[in-house]
């Protein structure tokens, strides 16, 4: 059921693509294949999941006006203190960044990594991959069900926005 392949592609996808778009789009497009065959046990979520992203200009019309701005594959999690607490307060370039709550229907979840690592079956395959030097295991154990992570295919929505972040002056300075 947990191929190296599988555990592979999802090393990568936990090891990260360093912003790059394009890598990202391909690590999504393999991700989602190695999980067609997955036991739905392992695509569900049945409680809300959260994602702080940082919002650009030119970006805000699609969420907040159309409501709608999809961008495929992207990591959620089920612990909303650490969606708020992901990569700090700001970043160069972004006016601000949200925190969305979104309650997934069965087809957006892609996998649920909280439900693998409750799995003795995937638990087994993954310390038999990490033994024989699997590549990007390392990725996998780093961080295991820490993050409580689910990838998702849904799209960002104004009307689920529940938080903005950012820094500000001093309130003396305001």
């Amino acid at each position: 059921m947990f191929s190296d392949d599988f555990l592979k592609i999802l090393g990568a996808w936990q090891k990260g693509w360093r912003e790059d778009q394009t890598v990202r789009l391909q690590l999504a497009d393999e991700l989602k294949q190695a999980t067609l065959t997955l036991p739905n046990q392992f695509k569900q979520v049945s409680q809300p999941c959260y994602r702080k992203r940082f919002l650009h200009h030119g970006e805000l019309f699609e969420i907040i006006m159309v409501d709608e701005k999809d961008e495929g594959l992207t990591s959620w999690t089920i612990c909303q203190k650490y969606a708020e607490n992901f990569k700090g307060l700001q970043t160069p370039g972004a006016v601000s960044a949200a925190i969305f709550e979104h309650t997934p229907t069965a087809h957006e979840v892609v996998v649920n990594i909280c439900e693998l690592w409750k799995a003795e079956s995937f638990i087994s395959a993954a310390q038999k991959y990490r033994d024989e030097n699997g590549e990007n295991a390392d990725a996998i154990f780093h961080f295991k069900a820490s993050q409580g992570e689910v990838i998702l295919s849904a799209p960002l929505k104004g009307s689920e926005i529940v938080a903005l972040t950012g820094a500000s002056s001093p309130f003396d300075e305001l």
